[in-house]
């Protein structure tokens, strides 16, 4: 007797993803989750070889300029359908400190003294992600305050904590300068007699 047989060879091997559980981005980068996953993962499979990874959930994309954590579904098939998914966290952080966009020196002068929270502001400090507001800001090594209305140079240490506690730290410089004009107090019509035998200088003194 004679009988056909027929012999089928399946690929029944789950594919594999390769990566990290979570991965770290600065919220100044605003990476895109495709760039995300083509830096850090990669998938595998025992027969048809390298495989494209996709994503079937992305809480990043929407919120990839807020500070969180949030999941990713990665997804991997090869040619026989076999699947495979992973669940990633991708964690959206603050890592630059506030920078002074005036500085580090500041003049002012004796007709419009500042007091030390009034030259804070004129440096300009900016953060990249929180409100000027939200800041924390310190004065350090004051030698200016209580010298506000004295000629000279003064210096303090600024310091300026962001809410993912960035630090910026500067040494600022302030010079105070007299640009106030001297004043000649005095009539402004002197009378004397033709018989006074006064100089210039005896008027004027």
């Amino acid at each position: 007797a004679y009988f056909n047989l027929t012999v089928i060879i399946k690929d029944e091997s789950i594919p594999t993803i390769d990566g990290p559980d979570s991965v770290t981005v600065n919220v100044n980068n605003e990476s895109s989750i495709e760039e995300i996953i083509l830096s850090n993962y990669t998938a595998s499979d025992g027969y048809d070889g390298s495989l494209f990874v996709s994503y079937s959930l992305d809480d990043y994309t929407a919120n990839k300029t807020i500070l969180g954590s949030y999941l990713i579904t990665l997804s991997a098939t090869d040619n026989s359908n076999n699947n495979i998914t992973k669940n990633i966290t991708i964690n959206v952080v603050d890592v630059d400190a506030p920078i002074i966009n005036n500085g580090p020196t500041i003049d002012v002068f004796l007709s419009d003294t500042k007091t030390i929270n009034e030259v804070i502001t004129l440096l300009g400090v900016t953060d990249n992600y929180d409100l000027y507001d939200e800041l924390v800001f310190g004065a350090n090594n004051n030698t200016y305050t209580g010298s506000e209305s004295i000629v000279g140079t003064y210096t303090f240490d600024l310091v300026v904590i962001d809410t993912s506690n960035n630090i910026l730290s500067s040494q600022i410089v302030i010079n105070v300068i007299d640009d106030i004009e001297p004043s000649i107090q005095g009539p402004n019509i002197y009378s004397i007699s033709y018989t006074e035998e006064l100089s210039i200088n005896d008027i004027l003194n």
